[in-house]
């Protein structure tokens, strides 16, 4: 028997709130409302921390009333395991009038496969490859790609939303067409400063901005006293952690690596992409971060010959695509980058940037937040047909952080039995 856990959280749009989930805090901040006469009802269905505060955010934005179910179930759905919480559960399924499934696609098949019993309307957002979980070619895999072709069945009741378009592609590869459906890349908004958010999923997996109780651990030189001339360096580095900090230490660089809340507090932010999409490229730039990320060159050498002197395990995954370069996330947003050649670069780059040619860039970024935020919200609006209303003009982005709520909104109860 497969055990599942199922923790539901009843999201309120509201003002900004914080609220402890089972000993974890989680934070969100409205920063824009928007009147929703329909109030839809939507179900959230994910596996990963990041894709809830993504959806939450945007859905709290439009007004829509959102509960979230942690799915603890295997990678691989097969066609029996769907089935068994489709019958399980289909009478809570079909109260609502979205249902929302993210991070790993397979989720969705607990509904594909019985598309002629489900009631709401399916939105399925791929954040994570589609066969996510699935060996190529194998056997399972075939089944699996049979039953995700089904959303091109119901043009009227399912809409895919690649997060970018590497996932069009990918799916293309394999024979799901999927060029049209329209790409929504993330909205990227997050908590304001001095909050964060728990991964009370999994204990592996802090996401990018980790705990608050673990906020200054790491194994770098900085701490709340000195991070405002501290570059932070994100934790997917390909297993180049102990390099880049020898290296930070060499060259006479405060660098500090590991989980912090309050990244927009450092001096800048270091990363190393090691594939071609993620949510967190939009959460450092919504934040204002100004990210230091190797060019678009030296990704093609460490995909195609990953032996940089002194950073030999430093990769860039192709996924099958040799031009998986062309598609990371990273790159997005040059004016809001600073990249690097080589690595002798780098660290030339870190010892001689001021903060002139940073607050140079966080203007230069400023309206390009304001655009991308924009359009993202506009993409959604049309995916849950929100007729909407903004009720904050003219919104200022600061380079300062907004104020911390207080008021908790989010009520938690555990609604299924163990499976």
């Amino acid at each position: 028997m497969i055990w599942l856990t199922l923790y539901v959280i009843l999201a309120v749009a509201t003002v900004p709130h914080a609220v402890a989930v089972g000993g974890h805090i989680i934070q969100t901040i409205d920063k824009e409302k928007f009147i929703n006469n329909s109030a839809y009802t939507v179900l959230h269905i994910s596996r990963h921390t990041g894709c809830m505060r993504e959806i939450h955010s945007f859905t709290n934005i439009l007004g829509l009333e959102m509960e979230v179910v942690f799915f603890t179930g295997p990678l691989k759905v097969t066609k029996e395991f769907a089935n068994s919480l489709w019958d399980a559960h289909k009478h809570y399924y079909n109260r609502f009038d979205y249902i929302v499934t993210t991070d790993t696609t397979p989720i969705s098949r607990i509904f594909l496969q019985n598309m002629d019993e489900v009631k709401p309307k399916l939105i399925i957002y791929v954040s994570n490859r589609w066969d996510c979980g699935y060996n190529v070619g194998e056997d399972d895999w075939n089944e699996w790609r049979d039953t995700f072709r089904k959303v091109n069945d119901y043009p009227d009741q399912i809409t895919v939303v690649p997060f970018c378009d590497f996932e069009t592609d990918y799916a293309e590869f394999h024979g799901i067409p999927m060029r049209h459906f329209q790409t929504i890349y993330p909205l990227g908004d997050l908590p304001p400063s001095g909050g964060s958010y728990e991964d009370f999923a999994n204990d592996h997996d802090k996401g990018a901005y980790g705990p608050a109780g673990d906020q200054w651990a790491g194994r770098g030189i900085a701490g709340p006293e000195d991070h405002f001339h501290t570059y932070y360096v994100a934790h997917y580095a390909n297993e180049q952690d102990n390099h880049v900090l020898d290296d930070c230490k060499k060259h006479g660089v405060k660098c500090f690596l590991g989980y912090a809340a309050d990244i927009q507090q450092f001096k800048a932010m270091v990363v190393f992409p090691y594939q071609t999409c993620n949510i967190a490229p939009f959460d450092s730039f919504m934040r204002g971060n100004v990210v230091i990320s190797p060019s678009h060159k030296l990704l093609k050498e460490a995909t195609s010959n990953p032996k940089i002197p002194g950073y030999e395990a430093y990769t860039f995954s192709k996924q099958g695509f040799e031009n998986a370069t062309e598609y990371c996330t990273w790159l997005k947003f040059p004016e809001c980058r600073i990249q690097f050649d080589t690595f002798d670069e780098l660290f030339e780059l870190l010892k001689t940037i001021d903060e002139v040619r940073l607050k140079k860039v966080r203007s230069a970024c400023r309206q390009t937040i304001y655009n991308h935020r924009y359009e993202v919200i506009r993409q959604w609006r049309e995916t849950f047909n929100v007729q909407a209303v903004s009720t904050r003009k003219n919104r200022v982005y600061k380079d300062t952080s907004l104020s911390q709520g207080s008021s908790p909104r989010l009520l938690v109860s555990t609604m299924y039995p163990r499976l």
